[in-house]
């Protein structure tokens, strides 16, 4: 069903061969991740405004240089991969079907009967998880400071639709909340088919 809705490989169906599907499933950790940052910086504010001159309207640029300081905070759920060696992108869109669809988790005890395929041992600690998931959200709460530090820069000046960019920052975090969950398994079906010599795979 998925190659007839290719528009490259719908065509070559013919000449494609599919292997029975292997079913496995991936250890995750779901780290919930709650950051907050004091920070300081430094704000470049430019903006235009309209002066006269011997009766007659210019627009003149202005610069401004704001110094700011605030506090933010970034809360969410981080889906770390137990494994070293990376899924890449079937990983994460499994984890974002996990979550797009909020299936409610089941210990292995009460499916064990039902359940085949082969489970991948976890390879990194709770510990490790959290720590992966802070770094992994680090980014986010930079731009986040950024975002705020130029918001208040412009309500400094007065003018909302001032463009603003900030020329330095001293950010200081810690971190408000860090819990794993149990080591959760999430289940991947493998896909190999065979075309023009080559093997491929749907995840």
């Amino acid at each position: 069903e998925r190659t007839k809705k290719d528009l490259n490989l719908r065509w070559r169906m013919s000449a494609i061969n599919f292997t029975s599907p292997d079913l496995y499933y991936l250890p995750f950790y779901f780290v919930d991740v709650r950051l907050n940052a004091d920070y300081r910086a430094t704000v470049v504010v430019t903006y235009t405004k309209t002066v006269y001159v011997r009766g007659q309207p210019r627009t003149q640029i202005v610069t401004k240089v704001v110094k700011v300081a605030g506090r933010v905070s970034l809360s969410d759920v981080v889906a770390v991969l137990a494994r070293r060696a990376p899924w890449g992108l079937s990983a994460d869109a499994l984890a974002k079907h996990f979550f797009d669809t909020a299936p409610e988790p089941k210990p292995l005890t009460d499916v064990a009967a039902q359940v085949t395929g082969t489970f991948l041992a976890a390879e990194i600690t709770p510990e490790r998880a959290k720590a992966k998931a802070v770094r992994s959200l680090i980014p986010r709460l930079l731009t986040r400071v950024e975002q705020d530090a130029a918001a208040r820069a412009r309500e400094a000046v007065g003018v909302l639709t001032a463009t603003a960019s900030v020329r330095d920052k001293t950010v200081d975090y810690e971190v408000a909340r860090l819990e794993a969950s149990r080591l959760t398994y999430l289940p991947l079906w493998v896909m190999t088919y065979l075309y023009n010599g080559s093997h491929y795979h749907y995840y």
